[in-house]
């Protein structure tokens, strides 16, 4: 077991592989650490459990940060976020902390064990009120299903998390998560490439896409949602005897002749970032790992955080805040353009609009994927751009480009007052049903979204687009919903749309 301790990166230690002669890791097999945690009870050899212990000192301050990370292979996939993965990690933590009495793994134990209790990304419990464990956190959503072996995984760590003492319990099933700084995966096709000559490829991945780059290129990304400091830089793709730059407020640079994961350098990081190319290859993604990964909470109303310093080598658990959340919620704010029609009046949206739902192959789409660059999408090729009425009321449908908005609090405000009873709104959601809240001047009108190929209403098709271009059959499409506003008694001067990211609004008219 000890000859898969990968050993070939230097940021990634701690880490081990399914194979010996290449590295692939998934967080769903990661039983390592608990392996040598009882072969260490069985045999008394203390290597098995310094191993075990440098594996969960990397290991834990990075999945806690960055979340559980699905797999690490030719590329990393972030999602989804398994209690098969959190188990792996939580129980050995908990035999660390029975063995050792280090607190160290007391806090690991309890801070993995609360991601079920809501201490995640989402801010979600994943477990039902029966005890069930659900399947899975994605990027912006969880998959409410529970399956058997979820459940299981869920239930374990649970059952682990009651052998801590008291006040460790409070913070699994409790937890006030703060901040965290974990790795940043940026999908290098959604890099700029400006004038140099780039294809465009969807398929096996990260993100579901990739760059086939033709010669020399610089590709260059704005990067604002990236905290300023020091990261250790890898790189994803296929590359022949290629020198790699990778450039922000400083650089680094390296010569790279294969496929999967590189490590290229440290480097600081500003605002923007650069990646440069020698020669024609395949790029995927660009991995960012901070200096110090962790996680700040509060325990027993007091600030901490628990980090791993790459420097040192060491875990570290300090009474400060070193990570604390920014919110970037988007509220944008349009004041519309209006075309009356037929007594109806029909509301200019494009300002709002943030998601392409309506593609075709050759330039694809993405209406379900929000964590990737493609997704699945609806057929361009199947409707036409401009009025559409459906069920009498007409529409302003846009396909070309950005054609919808996902929800996320945007407030539209009227320049004068408009005196109407009903506003009708051409939806669908993703990934599920949602019951969502329209602000209508400040007051709440409730209406539940379908998911795309929940029987739409409205526009409704044969097939969709996947993200290899290919035709799925399976209806899809866009609902009609009706706002009944009549009990409003005054005239619309805002609406606020709803704070779901997953409900899709391609279009709004007023009667």
């Amino acid at each position: 077991l000890i000859n898969y301790h990968w050993k070939d990166y230097k940021y990634l230690l701690g880490f081990f592989s399914v194979y010996q002669d290449r590295f692939n890791w998934n967080g769903w097999g990661n039983h390592y650490a608990e392996a040598l945690v009882e072969a260490y009870k069985v045999l008394g050899d203390n290597r098995y459990l310094s191993v075990a212990r440098e594996s969960l000192d990397v290991q834990v301050p990075l999945l806690l940060s960055t979340g559980l990370i699905y797999s690490i292979g030719r590329y990393v996939k972030l999602f989804p976020e398994l209690a098969y993965a959190l188990e792996c990690v939580a129980v050995p933590s908990v035999k660390l902390y029975e063995i050792t009495k280090d607190e160290k793994y007391a806090y690991y134990s309890a801070l993995l064990a609360a991601w079920l209790y809501g201490g995640n990304r989402l801010n979600v419990r994943m477990l039902g009120e029966n005890g069930e464990g659900y399947d899975g956190l994605e990027y912006m959503h969880y998959n409410r299903n529970a399956g058997a072996e979820s459940t299981i995984c869920a239930l374990r760590t649970s059952l682990y998390a009651t052998k801590l003492p008291s006040n460790f319990q409070d913070l699994a099933t409790d937890p006030v998560i703060l901040g965290r700084n974990g790795m940043k995966v940026l999908e290098l096709e959604a890099f700029d490439p400006g004038l140099f000559s780039v294809r465009f490829l969807s398929g096996d991945f990260g993100g579901g896409a990739a760059f086939q780059i033709e010669g020399k290129a610089r590709l260059k990304k704005e990067i604002l949602e990236i905290p300023e400091g020091h990261y250790f830089v890898l790189l994803s793709g296929d590359l022949k005897n290629t020198t790699v730059t990778v450039s922000s407020k400083s650089q680094a640079k390296k010569e790279i002749s294969g496929s999967g994961i590189f490590e290229i350098g440290e480097i600081e990081v500003s605002r923007t970032i650069n990646v440069s190319v020698s020669n024609s290859c395949l790029l995927d993604q660009l991995i960012l790992i901070p200096q110090n990964t962790g996680i700040t909470f509060k325990m027993n109303d007091e600030v901490m955080t628990l980090y791993y310093d790459f420097n040192d080598g060491k875990t570290k658990i300090v009474d400060k805040a070193l990570f604390l959340s920014r919110e970037h919620s988007v509220f944008n704010t349009l004041i519309p353009k209006l075309k009356v029609l037929d007594g109806f009046t029909i509301l200019d949206l494009r300002e709002l609009f943030n998601n392409d739902g309506f593609a075709m192959p050759q330039k694809p789409g993405n209406f379900d994927n929000l964590g990737g660059i493609v997704g699945a999408y609806l057929p361009e090729n199947e409707v036409s751009e401009g009025i559409t009425r459906i069920s009498g009321v007409p529409f302003e449908v846009v396909v070309n480009g950005n054609d919808n908005v996902r929800c996320s609090g945007q407030k539209i405000i009227f320049q004068q007052p408009i005196n109407c009873t009903k506003i009708y709104v051409l939806a669908a959601a993703n990934h599920g049903d949602y019951k969502v809240d329209f602000l209508i001047n400040h007051m709440a009108y409730s209406v539940k979204i379908n998911d795309w190929c929940n029987q739409p209403n409205a526009i409704e098709f044969d097939y969709r687009y996947i993200q290899s271009g290919e035709r799925q059959y399976i209806k899809c499409g866009l609902s009609l919903y009706e706002l009944d506003i009549s009990n409003l008694n005054e005239a619309l001067k805002e609406i606020i749309l709803p704070r779901e990211i997953n409900v899709h609004i391609f279009g709004i008219t007023l009667k």
